[in-house]
Formats: structure tokens, C-alpha cells, sequence
């Protein structure tokens, strides 16, 4: 959620810069040290570079020189953080649809609240017209930040929180009931999705 909330801050303030929509993917997304920063639209433009497949709204590929806007920023950023979460996009969002589609978001049912798994189905599954706007989707995240992160069981273990990612897998704080304390655990990436 704070991913979200801090690309939209980002996207604002480029709006009232008079930035362009449409170049929100996960190689403009940059987060370093807890702190997310986007890389200039400006230099996408210049080099020719487009966003990645899976990031484009659906209705960009609806027609010759149909110019995005916030509601293909939204449906972006409901990627980036799907791509946040899992470390991949789900197939469904790879291939550009040819019309609206409900994606295959069951592998967050591991790595997100509830919440944010309805927020972000309705981020990609909705037409266009009705997305809603930057403002009440970080209005949904704000909501969902303050709920704090979900406990997820793994057999006897509570993952808690992921500590990080590295070497083919993410390490995370959990519970150990029978031990009565925090351990470390390592899941491999494979069998997170």
C-alpha cells in the first residue's frame, strides 16, 4: 500500500508539472532503502522506450493514436503493485487483452490483505470509466496502510513480515508457536506462487 501511495504522490505532482500519462511500468518504478522514486517520463519519451506488456491499460490498444491517461495510470499502477507483491505478473497480464478481463490474481492471497486484493482486481478488471481516480485510490490505500500487514499461516508458522528478498527466494519474520518465538524463513520463489 505504501508503494501505491507513494507512486501516486509522484504521478500528482508530475500532472501539475504537465507530465505525460502512460509510461508507468515496473522499469520506471524505482524503490531503493524504503524509498520509491520514478524515472523522468520525459527520458521514455526520448528514447523510444515503451511500457512493458502487462502494464498497458486495455483500452490503449482500442484504437490508432488514443493518448492515455489517469485511468491507464491507474490500471499501471495496479500492475506495478501486483508486480511488487509477487516479483512477476500473473500470464493473464502479460498477453494485451482485447477486452476487459478479470485477471488471475490467486497467488496474492499469500502476500496481500484482502483489501488490497479488491483494490487492485478493480484497478485491472474495470472498463476504464469506471476506475475511479488517483485520489480515491490513495484514499483505498491509505485505509489499507492503516490495517498494517496480515498474519499468513504456513503450516505451524505465522509469517509476520518479509525482512527481504535475495538468492532465489524472500526471508520473512514468522511466529513458531511450538517454539514460542520469532524465527527467520526463507521461501523459494517457486513455492510462493
Amino acid at each position: 500500500a505504501r508503494l501505491g501511495l507513494a507512486v501516486i504522490k509522484i504521478l500528482q505532482a508530475w500532472k501539475v508539472e504537465g507530465a505525460h500519462h502512460g509510461y508507468l511500468c515496473s522499469r520506471t518504478v524505482w524503490l531503493q532503502d524504503q524509498e520509491v522514486s520514478l524515472s523522468d517520463p520525459g527520458f521514455h519519451q526520448w528514447a523510444g522506450l515503451a511500457p512493458l506488456p502487462g502494464y498497458w491499460a486495455p483500452e490503449r490498444g482500442l484504437g490508432p493514436g488514443r493518448a492515455p491517461d489517469e485511468a491507464a495510470d491507474l490500471y499501471s499502477l495496479g500492475a506495478v503493485m501486483v508486480y511488487a507483491l509477487l516479483g512477476r505478473l500473473p500470464g493473464s497480464l502479460i498477453m494485451p487483452p482485447a477486452s476487459m478481463f478479470r485477471p488471475d490474481l490467486s497467488p496474492l492471497k499469500l502476500c496481500a490483505l484482502p483489501e488490497m486484493i479488491r483494490l487492485l482486481e478493480g484497478l485491472l478488471s474495470r472498463p476504464e470509466n469506471e476506475r475511479g481516480d488517483m485520489a480515491g485510490t490513495a484514499l483505498s490505500l491509505e485505509n489499507i496502510s492503516r490495517q498494517g500487514s496480515c498474519t499468513i499461516k504456513l503450516e505451524d508458522l505465522e509469517l509476520r513480515e518479509e525482512i527481504g528478498r535475495g538468492g532465489m527466494g524472500v526471508v520473512y519474520r514468522a511466529w513458531e508457536p511450538g517454539l514460542s518465538r520469532l524465527v527467520a524463513v526463507k521461501l523459494l520463489q517457486e513455492r510462493l506462487l
